[in-house]
This record gives C-alpha cells, structure tokens and sequence, in this order.
C-alpha cells in the first residue's frame, strides 16, 4: 500500500468488500472475483467503488482493468458527462464522498506506475484508464449545473494536486518525446489526451478552490506548456485553456527568478524541446483563430521566452526561415491582429499584443546571437507583408499609448533597420519598401501631428520624437512633406474583374495594411453589395464604407 495514501474504510488487502453482483463463489465460499459484474457494481453499488479499486489494486488483480473500464463507460456516458439529465446525480455523490478521486490520484501518483510491457500490473494501460476515469470525475464534479462536489472533497483534491503535477512532470516522457531533432511524437497508449484534459481540469479546480493559480514549484505550468507544444494538443481548445492558465500564472508570479527559472527549466528539460517549443509558437502565431483574446494569452510566451530564454532558442531562429520563423509570425499575428480585430486597435488586446511583438522584434535584431538570421528573416518581412504599414499604425499611437510601457528607441531601433536592409538590397528590397514607405508616410506624418498632448510634457516629448523619427525615416527614401502627399484616406477602386472569384486576394480596404502585401493570410470577405471588391473583415468594410465605397457600391450595383 502507499505509505502515505489515503485509507478507504472496509478496504484491506485480505478482504474484499461486499457485493451484490457476483455471480459464482470459490470452493472456501468465498467470492470468486472474476465473476463480479462491474458494470452493475459501478451503476447500483457506487459507494462500494473506491473500495473496490482499492483492494484491486493492492492485491494487483487482473479484475482492476474490467472494474476501470466499466467506470470510465458510465463517466463517459453523453448524460452524465454533459450534465443533461439528474439521472446519475447519486452516483457522483458516492465516487466523491467515498474519496474515489483520492484513491485513483494516489494510484497515478505511485512511482512505479505506467511500466513498461503489458504483463506489467501497472502498465501504461492501466495508468491511462486511471486518468481517464479521474479526468471526467473532475469535470462532471466541477461543472454539472444539477450537482457540486462537496466543497471537503474538492479540498483534499486540491491538497493532493501539488503531487500529482510534480508526478506528472517526471514522466513527461510518456506525454512526448522525439526520435530526432525535427520529428515530435506521442507517448504510447494514448496517455496525452486524457493527461492533457486531467491537467486542466486540476488546474481549474485548484483555481476555483484557491483563487490562484499553482506555483511554478508545483510543475503544473511545466507540463501545461510541455503538453501544448506537442502535437496532440491541436485541439484549439485544449491549448486555449492551457494558454490560458500559463497566461495567469506568469502574471501572478512576481519573481523574475521563478519567472527564469521556469524558462530555463522547459527549454533545457529535454533535448530537442526548444526546437518543438519554437516550431510551435510559430505556427499558432500564424493560425488564422489567434485573434484578440487567444493572441492575447501568447503575450506572456513572447516575454518571458524571447527575451529570457534566447540563450536556447537562438539556434532555432535559422536565416533561412522567411516564411516561418519567429519574425514572421510576429508580425503576421500583429497584421492579422490590426486587421480582423473585434476590438480597436488601442484595444487591450491589440495594443498590448503588438507592443510586446514589436520589442521582441527590435529586441532579436539588436542581440548579437539572432542579429544575423533575424535580419534575414526581417528583410523578406518588409517585402512580403508590408511592415511598413504596420510600424506606421503602432508609431502614430505610440506618444499617448502606454506611454510608461512604450520605449519610442524600440521603434526608432526597428525603422532605423528597416532603413539600412532596403539601402544593402537596393534592387531587390529598397523598390518595395520605398513604395510601402510613400503609401503610409503623410497620413503616419499628420496623426502624428494631430495629438494633443493636453499640458502632459512627457506625451509632447515623445510626440516630438515620434515625428522628428519619421521625418528622418521619410529622407531616407527621398520623402519630404514639401511633395505631394500621398493619402489612404480615401475609397479603394472597384475590381476591374465582375466576377468575384477572379478578384485580386488582396485587402481593398487602402488603410489595411494588407491592402499592399505581397501574400495574404487568410480568408477574404467579398461585399455583398457590387461584388467588386474584398476585405479581411467586417472591420476593414466599414472604414471603406465610410471613406466613399458607399457610393461606389450603389453606382455598381445600378449598372
């Protein structure tokens, strides 16, 4: 028995408890086990359960798994799991007052449990059946609407969850583990989708219970993380929920050495782990539903990763990843963001995403161990995704946004670059980025001067700066205010094409900064209205309708 589980009372290891449903006895008259109907055991004997397991368990009996798998059945069950009928209401009463919880944690937590090889009373099989059955308990325990645990067993559940995520995170090896440094895999049995689950059902309960998140000391953040990097998390919501929690626990945490210590801690707890972590922030950067609040939980992973834990991820930045490395993630998540928002774009979720993307950005082109690759990967960032726009949008909100947060060198450190790369690639890059640099410099120029600092000296400065910042920028492409300005402020052209579908993809909404990309990222809006033209999304709709489409449309409807 573990020394220090819990004790189930009538459950010993020489007497097994009673039950109405075995069918045949032994010759001493005693109960022959193999007999026992478990279905009917875990349906009309619930209180009897935890015992049940208990002495199985103990006396390793081959019963365990048949008893296991029936309770994972009728836990499983669409009515009971889902909450939509009281039918099952005395049964959750049973598992939690009888401490079934208890005993399936402590048996996960024993230190020789998910043995290898399947004549192995504790094999793997076993120990995701365990999980299994103690995920959908404390699911069905924390969110049925008809039926609440009873607050003294969510307490000793929660006592015992430092434990089980500490036992967790020793054998993350059975979460995923790679062969070699590109390919990830799963551990075998399928354990990670039922960990996963479990992981965030104990998390939210622990929160529920606690009011806060579990410490980094209790590895709970280690294996969310470890779990979210690896494929069988696609599941967007799983790893929203696990994002999300991470989120809260970074924020909680005021100490910037636990903060370190859990860096390091993950980007060197196995071999090729930076690699995999590094591959898959870049591709959920990228995804089309990291919008507003899912963008916003990836700001704590651009933190406290790129700028605390680039000792481990610099080798991952390569030169020749223009398509899917860091940079340009960051700044496909920042376009997509300022594009497809819900939410303006001083929103908190698009102002503080972006600022944070824009330092890490300035921040990798500055180190001397990302400089190189960093700036590769920049130069066909300018080029391909119109960056220009967006330093101009974020430059022209930067004098009152966050102004204690903000560093207006960031932004200088950034356009300065984005100067020097187009003067070294003078035919490929500087004719692009000229271009992208008239469309937006007089609009940039004029919002600029059109904040009023309100007696507030520290915004004038920085409004001062910004815009002797941008002029400077604007003379290195031979733009001055004495030309004529070149505005967005104004309605985009119909499509020459009638037939929708032959279109350019491209935003046709002039202040977007995909409206002069040279690729786009993700689905495009036709207006309903003329058919004429395309957008990223009801946001980059109206402000074209309001900047004359209206007209447009009407007119093109009429012919």
């Amino acid at each position: 028995m573990k020394p220090d589980g819990i004790q189930v009372d009538g459950a010993t290891a020489t007497l097994p408890p009673p039950t109405r449903f075995g069918l045949k006895l032994n010759d001493d008259w005693s109960l022959d086990i193999s007999s026992v109907d478990w279905d009917q055991v875990v349906r009309h004997e619930p209180y009897l359960v935890a015992k049940w397991i208990a002495y199985l368990h103990q006396n390793e009996h081959p019963a365990s798994m048949a008893l296991l798998n029936a309770l994972s059945t009728l836990l499983a069950s669409s009515e009971s799991v889902k909450g939509e009928s009281t039918k099952f209401a005395p049964q959750w009463s049973d598992f939690f007052k009888s401490n079934l919880v208890l005993i399936l944690m402590d048996i996960a937590s024993e230190p020789d449990m998910f043995g290898a090889g399947e004549s192995t009373f504790r094999n793997s099989a076993y120990g995701e059946t365990c999980l299994s059955a103690l995920s959908d308990l404390l699911f069905v325990g924390t969110n049925l609407k008809t039926w609440k645990a009873p607050p003294c067993s969510v307490r000793e559940i929660v006592l015992r969850a430092d434990l089980f995520f500490q036992r967790t995170w020793e054998r993350r090896h059975l979460i995923g583990w790679s062969d070699d440094d590109v390919t990830a895999h799963l551990g075998p049995h399928g354990i990670f989708l039922p960990t996963f689950q479990l992981m965030l059902n104990l998390t939210d309960l622990y929160y529920r219970n606690l009011g806060r998140c579990p410490l980094f000391s209790t590895f709970a953040a280690h294996v969310l993380l470890y779990m979210w990097a690896y494929p069988g998390s696609q599941s967007s919501a799983l790893s929203d929920r696990a994002l999300d929690f991470l989120n809260s626990i970074v924020r909680e945490e005021a100490n910037l050495d636990n903060i370190q210590f859990f860096v390091d801690s993950m980007l060197t707890c196995d071999k090729n782990f930076a690699r995999h972590f590094h591959t898959r922030l870049c591709q959920d950067l990228q995804a089309q539903r990291t919008v507003d609040g899912v963008l916003n939980n990836f700001t704590f992973i651009v933190i406290a990763f790129a700028r605390r834990g680039l000792r481990h991820l610099s080798p991952q930045i390569m030169p020749n990843d223009t398509s899917k490395g860091i940079i340009p993630s960051l700044i496909l998540a920042c376009r997509r963001q300022i594009c497809c928002s819900k939410s303006p774009v001083d929103a908190f979720s698009t102002g503080t995403f972006t600022q944070h993307a824009l330092q890490t950005v300035s921040f990798l082109l500055e180190e001397k161990s990302t400089r190189d690759a960093a700036t590769k990967q920049y130069a066909r960032c300018l080029v391909d995704h119109n960056f220009v726009a967006i330093l101009s949008q974020w430059l022209a909100r930067t004098p009152e946004y966050h102004a204690s947060q903000i560093r207006i060198s960031d932004v200088f450190h950034t356009l300065k670059i984005a100067s020097d790369v187009a003067s070294y690639n003078k035919k490929t890059i500087y004719p692009t980025v000229q271009k992208d640099v008239v469309r937006v410099w007089y609009d940039t120029l004029k919002s600029l001067q059109r904040i009023q600092p309100k007696g507030n000296i520290e915004i004038q400065e920085r409004k001062d700066g910004a815009i002797e910042m941008w002029q400077f920028f604007g003379r290195h492409f031979g733009i001055t205010e004495r030309q004529r300005p070149t505005t967005l402020q104004k309605s985009s052209e119909l499509s020459k094409s009638t037939k929708y579908w032959k279109i350019p993809q491209k935003c046709f909404s002039n202040v977007c900064p995909c409206a002069a990309a040279a690729t786009q990222h993700h689905p495009m809006r036709v207006c309903k209205g003329c058919y004429r033209v395309l957008y990223c999304s009801r946001t980059c709709q109206q402000a074209d309708w309001k900047l004359g489409h209206n007209s447009l449309c009407k007119a093109a409807r009429v012919q």
